[in-house]
């Protein structure tokens, strides 16, 4: 079966698009959000994730009326037929990242430090970009009342313009307003001008890890200073990486 991406300026009546889902026919295909609370059940939801493959793309001159293939240019598209990107054909500037590889890598690198994690992988609507977040059972203290959980963050797309990205950071469980942010104390990223590199995934579960006492030294260096201002209080949180 050919698939076909129209030109701009080219309408299809096949597909309807709107901020929050595709509309193909009479069926509405929401976006794809997945919940773990242990190991098995991440690499459950690896294998659940959608899987896209390249094809050909074509563009239609309408004045004699006859479809010419782009011959730079791969259209990605998901088993059940949703359109995710155009990309170069060239894997020498764009090479496919399946999500499930990425999670299930991730996976292996907890397995290694006999981590079950629990978390959540969301996925758009017409799967173009991936969103994950594992908690590890991992908290350091501000101090005794104030935990902080230790988390990984990922996204990854397929749209051409999303890279792959891993996140180590902190979030509070409880804050003095209510509100809660995710603080990111370090990052690891690829383009998809590179074939999957696995050792990120280990180098970011490595981090999370190893890093609990770390912070904790941190979080008391801080704590121990006499500020006379806000400034001086931000710039201390700087210093010490952790604002």
């Amino acid at each position: 079966m050919e698939w076909f991406h129209l030109k701009p300026g080219v309408w299809s009546s096949t597909y309807l698009f709107s901020s929050n889902c595709l509309v193909e026919g009479w069926y509405l295909i929401q976006g794809e959000d997945y919940v773990f609370d242990d190991l098995d059940e991440l690499y459950e939801t690896a294998e659940r994730l959608p899987e896209v493959d390249r094809h050909d793309v074509y563009a239609k001159n309408e004045e004699i009326d006859e479809w010419e293939q782009i011959p730079y240019r791969d259209s990605l598209w998901t088993g059940d037929g949703r359109a995710t990107g155009v990309v170069s054909s060239s894997q020498d500037f764009y090479n496919v990242i399946q999500y499930g590889d990425i999670l299930e890598t991730v996976g292996d690198a907890l397995e290694r430090h006999g981590i079950d994690p629990s978390g959540r992988v969301s996925v758009s609507p017409t799967a173009h970009k991936m969103n994950a977040k594992l908690d590890f059972d991992q908290e350091v203290y501000a101090n005794q009342d104030d935990a902080i959980d230790l988390r990984l963050q990922i996204q990854s797309g397929h749209s051409g313009f999303h890279g792959l990205k891993y996140d180590i950071g902190a979030e509070r469980q409880v804050c003095s307003n209510g509100m809660t942010a995710f603080i990111s104390e370090l990052g690891f990223d690829q383009t998809h001008g590179e074939p999957f590199q696995p050792g990120l995934a280990y180098n970011a579960v490595d981090a999370i890890v190893e890093s609990p006492a770390e912070i904790e030294q941190r979080l008391a260096q801080a704590q121990n200073r006499e500020l006379m201002n806000q400034d001086e209080a931000l710039l201390v949180l700087m210093e010490s990486g952790i604002g």
